[in-house]
């Protein structure tokens, strides 16, 4: 036998979701009464938000990106909007902001006893890492998971960029809960379960090689293009991985690199949408730093572009001059 008081402030605190479909009533938060047409900054939505489910407020950084994935909707008013009272920054009347507050709320399954998180229903490869001990789900920032990774191997992990690289191509995995999700706790930032940065851990391949000569490890390097069937003959413009590239810029060092012209601006944009290009990297308002004005890739992504396979015959050839081989 539990508390009654004591269960419903345990619900409220960490499974606000299903707190809220048991209240009955228009207010089940007990938001203070007010006007409808109350102007309310995103500050003091913040704030009550925070109040409602006993935590800090929401970051104003995190309510922003609630407005750009549409949880929150778009201020009510703005400075010089020529309404009156005259505002000095955007608000939201009262109305629109409890319609925020008292939404309907994702909630998370709960593991049962015995039963493994998704994330570790894959395969992960057997390592002998002393990881630290915590809850499947506690929450890990990317800089949480360099430092575990760094201390369990023994030297530094991958910089958080190349992280960042990591998991546009794939090789870790995308984090679990992003600013504006809509689950709670709200996040300010990229974070993943213990579980999923954990399996990434044990699982990534050590980068470093000991006892390779330099001729042998390039031989690995050429061999393992020639599996993928990127071209390893172009010359590229050095740089580090994480550099940024424009659609301009990558067309550029494809001419040079290729002696010919590289496909249009809108060719890249089709090869885009069916998969011959990748996706950029980074889109302007995605919340990264730093801010992009376009979309932009990392120079490692445009460089297997760019690498790809020829897919015209060298100039000159019989069968470009239209003579037969017979």
């Amino acid at each position: 036998m539990y508390d009654e008081d004591e269960v419903d402030e345990w619900l409220r605190k960490n499974f606000p979701g299903v707190w809220i479909k048991g209240q009955k009533g228009r207010n089940p938060l007990g938001l203070p009464a007010g006007d409808a047409r109350d102007l309310l900054t995103l500050q003091r939505i913040g704030e009550l938000e925070g109040r409602a489910f006993h935590r800090d407020a929401t970051d104003v950084r995190t309510l922003r990106t609630y407005i750009s994935k549409g949880t929150l909707a778009r201020p009510d008013r703005k400075a010089g909007d020529g309404q009156k009272p005259e505002v000095n920054e955007d608000r939201w009347f009262r109305s629109t902001a409890y319609a925020y507050l008292n939404r309907p709320r994702r909630t998370r399954r709960q593991t049962t006893v015995g039963e493994q998180p998704a994330s570790e229903q894959q395969p992960q490869a057997a390592g002998d890492l002393e990881l630290p001990g915590g809850d499947d789900q506690d929450l890990l920032t990317l800089e949480q998971i360099r430092a575990i990774d760094t201390a369990a191997r023994g030297r530094p992990a991958p910089k958080a960029s190349t992280l960042q690289v990591y998991q546009s191509d794939g090789r870790m995995p995308r984090p679990d809960r992003v600013p504006g999700d809509g689950e709670e706790p709200a996040v300010d930032e990229p974070m993943w379960y213990r579980s999923t940065a954990y399996g990434f851990i044990r699982s990534r391949p050590a980068t470093r090689r000991t006892g390779t000569s330099g001729a042998e490890q390039a031989g690995s390097e050429r061999k393992a293009q020639a599996t993928g069937g990127l071209r390893d003959d172009l010359e590229l413009p050095g740089g580090d991985e994480e550099d940024l590239l424009t659609l301009e810029q990558i067309r550029a060092i494809d001419t040079a690199a290729r002696g010919r012209p590289a496909p249009k601006a809108s060719t890249l944009q089709v090869y885009q949408s069916d998969g011959r290009m990748p996706r950029p990297d980074r889109v302007p308002g995605d919340g990264e730093e730093p801010a992009v004005d376009e979309p932009m890739w990392y120079r490692s992504t445009a460089y297997r572009f760019v690498r790809r396979p020829a897919t015209g015959r060298p100039r000159g050839s019989k069968v470009a001059r239209g003579e037969s081989r017979g």
